[in-house]
């Protein structure tokens, strides 16, 4: 990899090669080899990409391109991937009325839940009446709402509206051109810094890791009624069983994505990562059922 390498520079008499790469991943791995092999100590920077937007800092290198992670590259002649996961980007100074401050390298949580609690309840009234609820909490993980991170990149996500719109007023003023006078740098004296990271239009300032989330939630997965219909009303009938059910009839979330159970694997590999990336949430149903036995 170092035979390839981006530069050669002298600074204080010594030689350094100076190497660019795509990933935290593969940056760590080259710095703990040259340790290892070389008995050098080496330094990971964040570099800009040359004329090409820097989405998202893992480790202190940047990734180049659209994806800020599952990026595939090239190492030791191996095709490999990021997983879906690990380390991220993180502002540390969420609520306050000013520009982000940004804390690469930060463990936020599991992505998966580290609780699970599941209930169930049936309540019959008399003979004839049967009622049945089944729910369930999840807590603990955090995944990235991709949704609102790829529709606020094209100033289409609903809860970015607003800011955005402040955010053009500052830079580019009503007319919509740079430098052309009529910029308004007051207009986001109100935005705090979560809201400045996660709907900047700024490609520089843009990155995925800032739309991660807890997803704590409740569901009510199904719900039903079931009414034994009394023998004397259908005549013939040994018995008869009238069922009105729904599932997924509610949830209670902070979670700003779609579903905080959403899962796309598509672009994981081998890793356990998982995000929410276009995948319709559980829809609500409701049916009515009629059984009978003759």
């Amino acid at each position: 990899m170092l035979r390839f390498a981006g530069g050669l520079h002298i600074v204080s008499g010594r030689i350094v090669v100076e190497a660019e790469l795509d990933t935290g991943a593969g940056a760590r791995r080259l710095r703990k080899d040259i340790a290892e092999v070389y008995g050098h100590q080496s330094d990971v920077v964040v570099v800009q990409g040359n004329g090409i937007t820097t989405m998202q800092q893992e480790g202190g290198i940047s990734v180049h391109g659209l994806r800020g992670i599952s990026n595939n590259y090239m190492l030791d002649s191996g095709d490999n991937n990021d997983v879906l996961g690990g380390t991220a980007a993180i502002v540390p100074n969420p609520d306050a009325l000013e520009a982000p401050q940004v804390k690469a390298d930060q463990f936020i949580g599991p992505v998966y839940p580290t609780r699970i609690l599941g209930f169930g309840s049936t309540l019959s009234l008399g003979n004839h009446l049967v009622f049945d609820t089944q729910g369930e909490f999840q807590g603990g993980a955090y995944i990235v709402n991709f949704i609102g991170y790829q529709n606020a990149l094209r100033n289409i996500w609903h809860d970015c509206y607003d800011a955005q719109q402040k955010m053009r007023l500052a830079t580019v003023g009503p007319d919509g051109r740079a430098n052309s006078g009529d910029e308004v740098p007051t207009a986001i004296n109100n935005l705090d810094a979560r809201t400045r990271g996660r709907c900047a239009i700024d490609r520089t300032q843009q990155n995925s890791d800032f739309w991660a989330s807890r997803t704590d939630f409740f569901k009510l997965r199904s719900v039903s009624m079931t009414w034994n219909v009394p023998e004397r009303l259908i005549p013939r009938a040994r018995n008869t069983a009238l069922t009105l059910s729904g599932r997924n009839l509610f949830k209670w979330t902070k979670f700003d994505g779609a579903d905080p159970e959403s899962n796309d694997a598509s672009d994981a590999g081998t890793g356990l990562g998982r995000r929410e990336y276009y995948q319709l949430p559980a829809y609500k149903s409701i049916t009515l059922s009629i059984r009978t036995t003759f």
